[in-house]
């Protein structure tokens, strides 16, 4: 029985050895680092590791596909160099004057405006297609407003009109014509 060895207190090595076997399954071939290791213990079989394992490694090849293509804010203490490099990256131009802003129907452009915006569009790091976005929402919403300011100024008159008719009655067409005449000789 060259296998079996005779413990001094009576016990048998070799059927302890095969106990602890059994007992770790697949991890007795592990190193001692890993045959208690967490996350090899709750694989029960070694093919459910691997399948394991070889989803953690598609998933890290992912990561790493995604990480190559990321860009990254430079910290404090950034060099020129690099603070350039992630402006251009992100679509930034490299100066306030390269901003674009489309021409909408109906709007004129302040050059002071645009200046200005062009100065805050650069201060906040935006791309130039966000400067352009920001202008042309900028844009619709003036139009907005010139349009219900037009509104409310044509109800303004209607309402007014029909006021002086109720208090005027008969004599609203002479009363609307010295006026008008009275507008064209001393405001015109």
């Amino acid at each position: 029985m060259a296998d079996e060895v005779i413990q001094p207190d009576g016990g048998d090595q070799h059927q302890e050895t095969e106990t602890i076997k059994a007992s770790l399954g697949w991890r007795a071939a592990l190193s001692d680092t890993y045959k208690d290791d967490p996350w090899a213990k709750e694989h029960g079989k070694v093919t459910d590791f691997f399948e394991s394992a070889v989803k953690v490694k598609a998933e890290r090849d992912d990561l790493n596909a995604k990480l190559e293509k990321a860009i990254f804010k430079p910290g404090k203490g950034a060099t020129d160099e690099e603070i350039t490099a992630y402006r251009k990256a992100m679509g930034i131009p490299s100066k306030p004057d390269e901003y674009e802003f489309p021409e909408t129907e109906g709007v004129e452009h302040d050059p002071k405006m645009m200046e200005w915006a062009s100065k805050v569009f650069f201060e906040a790091g935006l791309s130039k297609e966000q400067g352009a976005l920001i202008s042309k929402s900028w844009d619709g919403f003036v139009q907005g407003m010139m349009q219900a300011e037009e509104e409310l100024r044509e109800n303004t008159r209607k309402e007014a009109l029909e006021t002086l008719k109720e208090e005027w009655g008969a004599e609203f067409k002479g009363n609307m014509e010295l006026i008008k005449r009275g507008w064209k000789a001393y405001c015109l």
